[in-house]
């Protein structure tokens, strides 16, 4: 069959020199070896054509990704954490969100889930610590709305007050606006009250409605002002943030109201603007109390003194047990820890789990954090956006060699995640490791699947519970987060830092 085979390719071979010799006219006079002249021209011009081809077809081609030193070691921990029978991060999941519920800052419940868990930690033989953080405690009062229409019907509007907005209990006509632009330019806003009925864009654009709407009324003249809950969908589902009031600005009431009840308010006022809401907000208190951060430890082999952090924050507001946002990314996290723990599988440098509190109003324990641990933090990971697949990272670094680090770091991922290729976006990202980047400290957020989407259905909303994640979702991010950590832990080069912004 051989034989048969190298005849074949002979005649395809001689076929098609004759072919290429008739097309040019070659003369078969003179001989060389045994062969025609004509016959070593046309051999040639085909090598030179073959060999032109392969280099352009090769030109095509992917290049070759040199393989990470942390690829096996990576490859070897995501198995292990993937296929973990004795884990026991659902369980913890499932029994801080049902026994300890919300866990608003200041309140019992928030000590009593970061006492819960630091006594765990330590059955898992990690090194934990609580260190004190000053929170404010909100107290909210009477809080009702309702619409009142010229025909005389009136309507109750379900409201939850912005955390930290003043009182008022007030009668007016109202406004809708589109969008905090669209408000100066409106010419029946002084004395009424605004209602934000925002399309969703972007969760940076809707939490921007409901941090500044208050301010930005009140500077056109309103008198109060209810904001469309920040959320791509909702089946009737209300959602909770904070107002931030800008200094100088006279401060206003405003409340949150559900996506449904902003369009129907919406549609109200396109075919009758003379309609009336009443505002009854009792102001809300806080007074200082104090909550703990938890920060647990891996000593590092080579440089201990060195830490690669991981953080999520553990604090919600008053709706709904805070699953999504953000005690799955704390599981998730503690789980690769322990896991690391149990297999003495220690990095060149120290690993550290932060548990921030203080994140819903104000970022006040990763501010605590950042002003005691800058120093000796070189590098810190983010993970507050959900339990769904981390398919890459939003990072600030500051130099070429930091942006190549970490990039070499997301092409080794995105080789071993099951869940797509991991992608790199170079920007700022804006939670609980902002206040490191004014220290210079290089930093990145887990970029999830749904993170954008799916998972401001249930953030800051009653429906953020249990439900929203299962025990297989919790290990494949455990897996993943676990591995990014490691491996930028144990890199021969770590990401430079840039000089504090005084």
């Amino acid at each position: 069959e051989n034989g048969l085979g190298r005849k074949r390719m002979t005649d395809t071979l001689l076929s098609t020199v004759n072919v290429v010799k008739h097309g040019l006219h070659l003369d078969d006079k003179r001989k060389v070896w045994g062969r025609p002249v004509s016959d070593w021209i046309v051999l040639l011009v085909l090598t030179v054509v073959t060999a032109v081809l392969l280099g352009v077809l090769a030109s095509m081609l992917p290049k070759a990704i040199p393989m990470h030193p942390c690829t096996n070691a990576a490859d070897s921990l995501m198995k292990r954490i993937e296929k973990a029978e004795s884990s026991k991060a659902y369980e913890r999941l499932v029994y801080i969100s049902q026994t300890f519920g919300p866990r608003r800052n200041g309140y019992s419940a928030l000590s009593k889930a970061v006492d819960w868990i630091v006594d765990e930690m330590r059955k898992d033989n990690l090194t934990v610590t609580k260190v004190p953080v000053e929170v404010p405690k909100w107290t909210r009062g009477i809080e009702r709305a309702t619409i009142i229409r010229q025909t005389g019907v009136e309507s109750p509007l379900t409201i939850l007050g912005l955390i930290g907005t003043v009182g008022a209990d007030l009668t007016a006509p109202y406004t809708v606006a589109q969008s905090l632009e669209q408000v100066p330019l409106l010419s029946d806003v002084r004395g009424r009250i605004v209602v934000y009925n925002q399309p969703w864009n972007s969760n940076l654009t809707a939490i921007d409605v409901v941090k500044r709407g208050a301010s930005v009324a009140a500077k056109a003249g309103a008198v109060g002002c209810l904001v469309r809950s920040a959320t791509p969908f909702s089946l009737a589902t209300m959602h909770v943030g904070v107002v931030e009031y800008e200094e100088g600005v006279k401060k206003i009431p405003c409340a949150m109201i559900m996506v449904e009840d902003a369009v129907h308010l919406s549609q109200v006022y396109d075919s009758d603007r003379d309609n009336a809401i009443r505002l009854e907000i009792e102001e809300h208190t806080s007074t200082m109390a104090t909550s703990y951060n938890i920060i647990a430890e891996i000593k590092g082999k080579k440089n201990p003194e060195d830490f690669v952090v991981v953080g999520a924050h553990l604090d919600t507001l008053d709706l709904g047990n805070g699953v999504q946002n953000s005690l799955a990314n704390f599981i998730m996290a503690w789980e690769g820890f322990k896991t690391l723990q149990n297999i003495e599988m220690a990095p060149a440098r120290s690993l550290r789990l932060v548990g921030w509190v203080g994140f819903q109003i104000g970022h006040l324990g990763a501010r605590n954090y950042a002003g005691s641990h800058s120093g000796s933090t070189v590098f810190a990971f983010e993970a507050n956006r959900g339990s769904s697949a981390i398919v890459g990272l939003k990072s600030t670094v500051y130099t070429s060699d930091g942006v190549n680090i970490v990039q070499s770091l997301g092409s080794m991922m995105s080789l071993l995640s099951k869940d797509g290729d991991v992608v790199f976006v170079d920007s700022q990202p804006h939670s609980d490791v902002t206040p490191l980047i004014s220290l210079g400290v290089p930093v990145a957020t887990f970029i999830t699947e749904k993170g954008d989407s799916e998972f401001f259905w249930f953030a800051n909303s009653a429906a953020d519970t249990v439900l929203t994640t299962n025990a297989a979702e919790l290990q494949a991010g455990a897996a993943t987060m676990t591995a990014y950590a490691y491996c930028m832990a144990d890199a021969s080069v770590m990401v430079p830092k840039r000089g504090a912004i005084l």
